[in-house]
């Protein structure tokens, strides 16, 4: 999917418009790696070369606290033993673009924040060149 939105991601950017991405490429490579024989390296070999964000947001909560929030278990990736080894999997693919963000919050608690990251990322990056992922 990310490939062939590529053409769309690059017209917006060229356009002006900053694209907001759910789960871009490091959600496919952290469950990916999560199975039995599968390295990070490996998994992000079908992404090279895709547009790196200039902003990652990673809303960290713990799987006991998602527990508590109700409907956990309905999909197959969320058995704790995979979701700790996912989020060890992100913990590995951070970098200075990462910000994680405590999930525990109220909504208006997390929506400020991310507001404040996305404005402070806005003004950063309008500066600087689009970089690739995992070229570098």
């Amino acid at each position: 999917m990310r490939w062939e939105s590529l053409a769309k991601i690059m017209s917006n950017i060229k356009e002006g418009v900053n694209v907001v991405i759910d789960r871009y490429a490091f959600s496919g490579v952290a469950f990916s790696a999560a199975k039995e024989g599968m390295t990070l390296d490996w998994c992000k070999k079908c992404d090279v070369g895709l547009p790196k964000p200039d902003l990652v947001l990673l809303f960290d909560l713990t799987p006991e606290e998602v527990r508590k929030r109700g409907q956990w278990g309905e999909e197959r990736y969320e058995k704790e033993s995979v979701q700790r080894i996912v989020r060890e999997n992100y913990n590995k693919l951070m970098d200075s673009s990462w910000k994680v963000i405590d999930a525990n919050k109220t909504i208006d608690d997390l929506q400020e924040e991310v507001k404040a990251e996305v404005i402070k990322t806005i003004d950063i990056a309008k500066d600087e060149k689009l970089k690739t992922l995992w070229t570098e």
